[in-house]
């Protein structure tokens, strides 16, 4: 090692900037620890830039203002396409004058160094600076950081193919270059240097993220095979390719990277190569990293964005130097072909979100022109876990350890090419807004320009390369977003002035003229840098320095919380972010309209923490980190949840068999064979006590879980006969459990459904089975059902006759490899234990509803006769009036019947306190590709396009310009419609076409067409008279689809909570999962407003493909818990952890032989403060689930029940007078 001079915590000079007027003030520690003076020096910031322009950020002439940065690609062809061609951006105040400068890496000469004079002049400093300018210097990334803690920063330059550089600054703003003398001098194809103290030893780490550099010809296969025949790379070679292993067992070969480096500092020493022995791992092609206290532990973590097969990395810091790569159990899935990342928090909760890149198009014509063929790559769709989908990955952080994944949501999903993202706050109004960098050296991804480069020879010859040489770069718009509070986003590049198009490759921002707001620099490739300057006029502001002491000098990983008002904010000090890029070393909020700043605390890495109060906006902020030995930085202590997970319902798990959905119908938008399990709910054994049904699968029964006795529960085999099923082609999708045949003990109905088996077939015949009075099952005598052979899924029963025995209503779900083809669903009438098909003389209109996903049996209009909702795929929530024992179609005058979607389930109770019945329905939500309106509807067509009597089902959406277009891509289209490859022969002409230009207009009017125009969860609350107002589910309910759903008063207070189950992973392999979602508890207040419980607060975290759900009280306290049905993976169960000294009441009721239970009763109870509750006793509803057959009513920590009202199934009322001792009630006529 050379000798150096390093300084770890003496300071050479003031770190308070020259152009600050110095102010002390003094704070209030948080902790006693942090006895010593803390001190906070503030100086104002400069008046704001204006420009002539009206956006906010004003395009600058970069010569004009000196920073006559051109990034000229000189490289050979061949380099072309690898991904260092751009380079990032580094900003801070490198020589202590109080301005941030800028330094350019590029792939000619090491790059340039720009000194802000002021003003918004910049002078090139870079030979007086002493940064090295000769030889074949190809830079990449770079970052300014103060490597030897002496209070001023010096260069770290990452190098392609040649070593890193390490310029030491001696404190006057002059460089000598000493890499190797640190041991950091790595050579090799490095990207990006992000500096951490990751083991919170006082100073500086590094870690590497290292790319790829491809190798000599000879060397590129270069593999061997074990006796087994499995490949293996030999560890010399495995920066160049690697093994990846297929769905089928097999292996292949891919392209790899370089293996990323984790760096410690041993102070005097230099660094230490601590890759291996502290886990990380990855040889990949990483083209992001930024540290992120993800779990919240006040230890830095780390997230990798690796590019194609590579999967992202999260490593979790074990505090004790050693790191796990968590993404597997913490991320729902990933970027495919990860770029930038940033990290920083979008909706103000105080936890750190992440910002994941890729490449995926915003515009129709361009998504179609680059999709190639699924076929070639789909298998790896469904193979990584997390898994890996070609668009960007938005990572809301949920406060429990696992991730919400939103970007559809926020309509940040799809960016185009994409390098840089940032998180900042650019319009100062205290929300963090989001900024994409895009383009590239060439066109790549167009399939039309791939095809024609193949027909000149094999990738990375002569003619191939010459090929690519001779095209136009591809130059894209750069983006922007405004975060308006609330996940919502709003597109205004244009509106703001950072719409400019080119080739943008890293971006860093800074307040370049120290007037508060954030300033943008973007290193472009083959161009001009570009240089936005922020005229923003509204909006306070803080800018924050540190001087650590116990902490590294800078204070990076420091974390600031503010409040102002009922406005909270938080930001974390990081230097590495987006691509390549990083950034000044200072902390910026945004302040809005607000006049003070309440309060301002400081998480120092050490583990100090300080609080300021009443600090005033629109200064540069200096704070020093308190003396003293500090605290061990530990995670804030967890609150106690209101549901923990439990295991004390055994047997939860379901298997699925395999089926290929898409042989029959190659163009289905899901798969429709994965829709279950269901759960039931009710008493199997006759003990009293609520047991469960969980379905099965094709060709395997569903179980029983008895519960034995008061919190004892057993999964129990044989209760009742496999059902006749020779082939083994039976599923039942649905199960009911509910007095069949008038004798007073509940038996089984098991609705057949799935689409494994041909349309019609004897395996979707529904089985009954009958109980014993001891719990055990025998199938119905023959004829006790009618013999109809539909795919089903919903099943429900009520007295809609009012003759005193149970009725159903039977959805059919679909026809098996017709789909969209409209199923029959039927009422069934109970005629003395024998069930008669009532369609035709009581419902009519039922016969051919739709595609029908649920049947819940309410009064909806409060006439004592018992009515029916039916909720549709691909159509609306019906709803049918029953006029004293027949049905009439009241959807219209409803209000419902314009609202159209992939309506998955309905719940019913009152929410509001006016005693009718309101309803939760569940949909698609809006984080999936479907964002319809009732302008821009979705549609689905099924007809004969061929002309060949083959009817095949296309998807249509409304696309730029409102023209209807595929959602296929051309080569998945052309091979169910053969003529399209001859009518469309480039893709680009099939990105332009309509899907009625390609189909033709007469064949689309003579097709069969189902549609929806929202995806959106919603309320419906009842006017009583059957009328609706429709409102939106809070933004949180719609992150992912719901399933399940379940109303009921969770927390005691009174009010109707709500329980929604998500996730879908159905969708087939092109989109992906369904899986931003984990689950959601919305919390009822007395205006029946729902308001969304964090996962970390609830306890309720679900991140699977959940289904049915039922809330029932399987611990025995008399308080509702929940079960959750899992498809293909163990159910969930969640014990209710009930407020302390909050009372809830029970309710049962018995009813007469043949509805003993009382379905189809409605329940209110007034409370002594004269608050009511009402609710219905169902057999059915929900998403494929059957609630048990009692309600809850939460009487808070004072309330008693004044009384309680039971209208009957037969319209009948009956008053009853509650006892003081007791909160369980059972009710009779």
């Amino acid at each position: 090692m050379t000798a150096r001079r390093f300084v770890m915590h003496c300071f050479r000079k003031s770190w308070l900037p020259a152009v600050a007027l110095a102010v002390a003030l003094t704070g209030s520690f948080a902790s006693a620890a942090d006895g010593d003076r803390e001190s906070l020096a503030a100086g104002p910031l400069a008046v704001r830039s204006t420009g002539a322009n009206t956006t906010l950020f004003t395009s600058l002439d970069p010569k004009a203002i000196g920073i006559d940065f051109f990034h000229k690609w000189s490289r050979r062809s061949g380099q072309l396409r690898n991904n260092t061609t751009g380079c990032g951006v580094a900003m801070a105040d490198y020589d202590g004058d109080g301005l941030v400068d800028v330094f350019l890496p590029r792939s000619t000469d090491g790059g340039r160094l720009y000194r802000n004079l002021g003003a918004f002049r910049f002078q090139d400093v870079t030979v007086e600076a002493g940064i090295l300018t000769t030889g074949d210097l190809w830079t990449t990334g770079a970052t300014f950081v103060d490597i030897d803690n002496d209070g001023d920063l010096d260069l770290y330059v990452c190098g392609f193919d040649c070593p890193n550089a390490l310029y030491i600054n001696d404190g006057a703003g002059r460089f000598t270059e000493d890499a190797a003398g640190y041991g950091l001098a790595y050579s090799g194809s490095s990207a990006m240097a992000a500096f951490e103290d990751y083991d919170r030893d006082g100073d500086l780490d590094l870690f590497l993220l290292t790319n790829h550099i491809p190798p000599d010809r000879e060397v590129e296969y270069r593999v061997k095979y074990d006796r087994r025949g499995v490949p293996h790379v030999p560890d010399r070679y495995r920066q160049y390719h690697d093994t990846i292993r297929f769905p089928d067992g097999g292996y292949g070969i891919v392209e790899s990277g370089q293996f990323d480096r984790l760096y410690r500092n041993d102070g005097e020493q230099g660094f230490t190569d601590v890759s291996e022995q502290a886990g990380i791992d990855g040889n990949h092609k990483g083209l992001g990293v930024v540290w992120w206290d993800y779990d919240n532990d006040r230890w830095p973590d780390i997230y990798v964005a690796n590019d194609f097969y590579g999967p992202d990395r999260l490593y979790r810091n074990n505090h004790d130097g050693t790191f796990t790569d968590t993404a597997a159990n913490v991320l729902p899935h990933t970027p495919w072909f990860s770029m930038g990342c940033d990290s920083g928090d979008l909706n103000n909760d105080g936890l750190f979100d992440l910002i994941g890149t890729d490449m995926s198009s915003d515009t129709h014509q361009r998504a179609k022109t680059t999709m190639g063929d699924i076929q070639d790559d789909g298998w790896f769709l469904e193979s990584p876990t997390p898994r890996q989908y070609m668009r960007n990955a938005v990572f809301l952080n949920a406060g429990c350890d696992r991730m919400l994944e939103v970007a559809y949501l926020t309509g940040m999903v799809s960016t185009n090419w994409t390098w840089s993202v940032r998180m900042v706050d650019l319009d100062q109004d205290g929300n963090v807004d989001v900024h994409f960098t895009n383009g590239m050296s060439r066109d790549w991804g167009n399939s039309d320009l791939k095809m024609s480069a193949m027909k000149m020879g094999p990738m990375n010859s002569d003619a191939y390369n010459d090929f690519w040489d001779r095209q136009d770069t591809l130059k894209e718009k750069n983006l922007a977003f405004q975060n308006l509070g609330g996940l919502r986003f709003r597109r205004v590049e244009s509106e703001w002035g950072l719409d400019q198009v080119g080739v943008g490759f890293g971006a860093a921002f800074g307040d370049l003229d120290n007037d508060g707001d954030l300033d943008l620099v973007v290193n472009n490739f083959n161009e001009m840098v570009t240089v936005c300057r922020n005229d923003g006029q509204e909006g306070g502001a803080l800018r924050i320095k540190f001087e650590g002491q116990a902490s590294n000098r800078s204070g990076i990983g420091a974390v600031v919380r503010l409040k102002c008002g009922e406005v909270e904010m938080a930001r974390r000090l990081s230097l590495a972010r987006g691509f390549m890029s990083s950034s000044d070393p200072t902390i910026h909020f945004g302040l809005g309209t607000a006049k003070l700043v309440d309060e301002l605390s400081v998480e120092w890495p050490s583990g100090h923490t300080q609080t300021f109060a009443s600090v005033q906006p629109n200064q540069l902020l200096t704070i020093q980190e308190p003396s003293g030995v500090p605290n061990r930085p530990e995670k804030p202590a967890a609150h106690p949840t209101m549901f923990v997970k439990s295991t004390a319902v055994p047997g939860l798990l379901h298997l699925e068999s395999e089926f290929d959905d898409f042989e029959s119908q190659p163009l289905l938008p899901t798969r429709l064979s994965r829709l279950g399990p269901c759960l039931a709910c009710g008493d199997i054994s006759g003990n009293g006590l609520d047991d469960l049904f969980l379905g099965g699968c094709r060709g395997i029964a569903g179980s029983v879980l008895l519960n034995k006795k008061q919190g004892e529960w057993a999964a129990e085999g044989g209760l009742f006969p496999v059902w006749s099923d020779p082939e083994g082609a039976r599923e039942g999708l649905n199960a009911l459990i509910f007095d069949a045949d008038g004798d007073n003990d509940n038996d089984l109905y098991i609705v057949s459904g799935g689409v494994e088996s041909e349309a019609e077939a004897a395996s979707y015949v529904d089985a009954l089975y009958l109980n014993d009075g001891s719990g055990g099952f025998t199938p119905a005598p023959e004829g006790t059902l009618p013999d109809l052979r539909d795919s089903n899924a919903a099943i429900a029963a009520a007295d809609f006759d009012q003759d005193g025995d149970l009725d159903l209503f039977v959805g059919g779900r679909c026809v098996p490899g017709s789909h969209p083809t409209t199923p029959n669903s039927r009422l069934l009438r109970n005629e003395g234990g024998r069930f008669t098909d009532a369609t035709a003389s009581a419902a009519p209109q039922l016969l051919k509803s739709g595609l029908v996903t649920c049947g819940l049996w309410t009064d909806v209009n409060g006439d004592g006769w018992i009515d029916l909702l039916v909720t549709h795929e691909w159509g609306p929530i019906k709803v049918h009036i029953n006029e004293k024992g027949q049905l009439r179609d009241a959807t219209a005058e409803s209000g419902l019947a314009n609202l159209k979607g992939w309506w998955n389930a309905v719940a019913g109770r009152d929410l509001d306190g006016d005693r009718d019945i309101d309803y939760v329905v569940t949909n698609l939500g809006a984080n999936t590709e479907y964002q319809p309106t009732p302008e821009r509807p979705a549609c689905l067509f099924y007809g004969d396009f061929n002309g060949d009597g083959s009817m095949l089902a296309v998807e249509g959406v409304h696309a730029n310009g409102g023209k209807l277009v595929p959602t296929r891509s051309k080569p998945v289209l052309e091979r169910a419609v053969p003529f399209i490859e001859a009518a469309y022969p480039t893709f680009s002409e099939y990105a332009e076409a309509s899907l009625t230009e390609m189909l033709g207009e007469d064949e689309m009017a003579k097709a069969i067409k189902v549609e929806a125009n929202t995806s959106r969860s919603v309320l419906l609350r009842n006017d009583g008279r059957g009328r609706f107002v429709i409102e939106d589910l809070p933004t949180p309910a719609q992150v992912a689809p719901s399933t399940g759903v379940v109303l009921s008063d969770f927390n005691g207070d009174g009010y109707a909570d709500c329980y929604l189950a998500q996730n879908s992973f159905a969708p087939r392999r092109e989109i992906g999962r369904w899986d931003g979602g984990l689950s959601l508890l919305l919390m009822g207040d007395r205006a029946g407003t729902l308001t969304s419980a964090p996962p970390a607060a609830s306890g309720l975290v679900a991140p699977v493909d959940a289904k049915a759900v039922v809330a029932t009280d399987f611990s025995g306290d008399n308080w509702p818990d929940l079960v959750v049905a899992v498809n293909s993976g163990e159910g969930l169960a969640f014990e209710n952890q009930p407020p302390k000294d909050v009372r809830l009441a029970s309710v049962r009721l018995k009813g007469p032989p043949g509805n003993s239970t009382g379905v189809g009763s409605m329940v209110t109870v007034r409370r002594s403060d004269g608050w009511t509750q009402t609710a219905e006793i169902s057999a059915g509803g929900g998403y494929l689930s059957q609630q048990p057959a009692v309600l809850y009513f939460g009487l808070g920590k004072t309330g008693r029940i004044e009384g309680i009202e039971v209208r009957w199934p037969d319209g009948a009322l009956t008053q009853h007078r509650p006892s003081k001792d007791t909160l369980q009630y059972e009710l009779s006529r």
